[in-house]
């Protein structure tokens, strides 16, 4: 979509849209499966409680990769 909404012809960002035309169907489908769901409280706690971990480790990874590249500019 970024690329299209950009007018970029080549690969440019292709990575970041590898359904292209198909990923509004795709996401749409996901949310649909997602909401229908019926997740307890506890569940919902535990996939909340999981994300969150998981940006945090995200966060660390790329503050640790910058720290690194710091040096070579």
């Amino acid at each position: 979509m970024l690329r299209k909404a950009w007018s970029l012809n080549d690969d440019t960002l292709k990575s970041l849209d590898p359904h292209m035309k198909h990923t509004h169907n795709y996401w749409s489908g996901f949310r649909k499966t997602l909401d229908s769901q019926c997740f307890s409280v506890a569940e919902q706690g535990a996939i909340v409680s999981g994300a969150a971990a998981t940006f945090r480790g995200i966060t660390r990874l790329l503050g640790a990769f910058a720290a690194a590249n710091a040096g070579l500019k």
